[in-house]
């Protein structure tokens, strides 16, 4: 009995060799990908202090991405640090998304050419 359908679909009741289900820890593997910082970052912005904390306290269990984004979430918060102003905007730019910025146009703008041409009736011949 084959486990796919006519159609190339696993069939109802089958469970394929290798999946999600014989390796969970998988699952979440592919969606970070790029975007580790970034998750850091919004997990670490929706927590309070003491999370902070207990988060810190794990020390080398943190990834690198998580290390980081709980660095830079430290230096935004140090109003005394001359680099607060732009941590707190590189974070938000990560997590929340850039502002659209629209573009202006500078200088002189040349108006348009309009030809017109007046389309009447014939003159009539003496």
């Amino acid at each position: 009995m084959s486990d796919r359908t006519e159609s190339g679909r696993f069939a109802k009741g089958s469970k394929p060799v290798n999946g999600l289900d014989k390796r969970p820890q998988d699952r979440n593997r592919f969606p970070t990908r790029g975007r580790a910082f970034q998750l850091a970052a919004s997990k670490y912005l929706d927590m309070n202090d003491e999370q902070i904390r207990t988060e810190l306290a794990k020390g080398d269990a943190l990834s690198q991405a998580q290390q980081l984004a709980l660095q830079t979430i430290a230096m935004a918060k140090d109003v005394n640090n001359p680099a607060h102003l732009s941590a707190l905007m590189a974070l938000l730019d990560r997590t929340e998304g850039k502002p659209t910025v629209m573009e202006v146009e500078t200088g002189t703008v040349e108006p348009p050419v309009i030809n017109v041409q007046f389309v009447g009736p014939k003159p009539i011949d003496p």
